[in-house]
């Protein structure tokens, strides 16, 4: 497959029973940053949700200014959610860490998971 005819994508993750939606880890092409294509898949999905009668479509959080203010063009409601995180094998993520301070000697522990792509 061709990677640069790729405009948008994100993952959509439906809870049938609740009726609840959650939209995460959506990215475009930055070549094709002004074809608004973002805006046409979040738009698609707010309507095949609405479609199909969801009661609560999640857009998840934002890191940035710029990513906030764009989800708050389709509504300014926000509702609390929480990130938790577990360490599944902890002798690979403790290599994983030390090879990551080796690399970056101002490396300090950090909270941040994972700890190797801290930009503390």
């Amino acid at each position: 497959s061709d990677i640069k005819n790729v405009l948008a994508a994100t993952i959509i993750l439906k809870d049938y029973f609740n009726k609840i939606a959650y939209y995460h880890l959506s990215c475009r092409n930055v070549e094709q940053k002004s074809n608004n294509s973002m805006e046409l898949l979040v738009e698609t999905f707010l309507y095949k949700m609405k479609e199909e009668r969801y009661k609560i479509v999640h857009l998840a959080g934002g890191n940035t200014e710029s990513l906030q203010e764009f989800k708050e063009r389709f509504s300014k409601e926000r509702i609390e959610y929480y990130i938790g995180y577990n360490v599944f094998d902890k002798d690979v993520y403790d290599r994983l860490c030390t090879k990551f301070c080796r690399i970056n000697k101002e490396c300090e522990k950090s909270r941040f998971l994972p700890m190797y792509r801290s930009k503390e």
